[in-house]
């Protein structure tokens, strides 16, 4: 059986190291002028950033890095019309398919729905079909920094709605 637990980065300072080198590989090329040291303080400054700006990350059973997660306001510098983002998905290769991205994703999008966040958007190149199964919609394909890549939101509205006198209203039956 495979056991994790979820905890804001604050919580995990000490996977900075590997969630850089993660980042430096997969994402480099978004900021190319960006270096190892470069990632680990980006990291490191959420420890005291504003709850939006937030990574969450996966240990698994032994307390090692297993997977993260990140919510923060802008992840595209071609969209600033587009604020709340869910970013930096990575689950290590030995823990996919277990559900474990997807509880990640649950926890940023419940953070944002905490935060009062009514959209949260995502840009990938390669894992639309997967957002899409976890409720994701496509919003447009474009290009960003050269790469192919859909951008896709989803919309907590209904969620953060208000209900007259807190009452969720039932159909009645026939």
């Amino acid at each position: 059986m495979h056991q994790f637990t979820c905890h804001p980065f604050a919580e995990k300072p000490h996977f900075a190291e590997e969630m850089a080198k993660v980042a430096q590989t997969l994402w480099g090329d978004v900021a190319p002028n960006w270096g190892l040291d470069d990632w680990k303080a980006d990291f490191a400054g959420l420890v005291t950033k504003s709850r939006i700006e937030q990574t969450f990350v996966a240990a698994d059973a032994k307390g090692d890095f297993a997977g993260m997660a990140g919510l923060t306001s802008y992840d595209m510098h071609t969209r600033k019309d587009l604020f709340g983002w869910l970013a930096s998905v990575y689950i290590k290769p030995q823990h996919r398919g277990l559900g474990l991205g997807t509880w990640l994703v649950a926890q940023v999008e419940a953070q944002a729905v905490a935060e009062g966040l009514k959209l949260l958007h995502l840009y990938t190149p390669d894992a639309a079909e997967f957002y899409a199964r976890i409720g994701w919609q496509v919003l447009e394909e474009t290009t960003y920094k050269g790469k192919p890549v859909t951008i896709m939101r989803k919309d907590f509205a209904a969620i953060l709605a208000p209900k007259e006198n807190n009452i969720l209203p039932f159909k009645q039956k026939k």
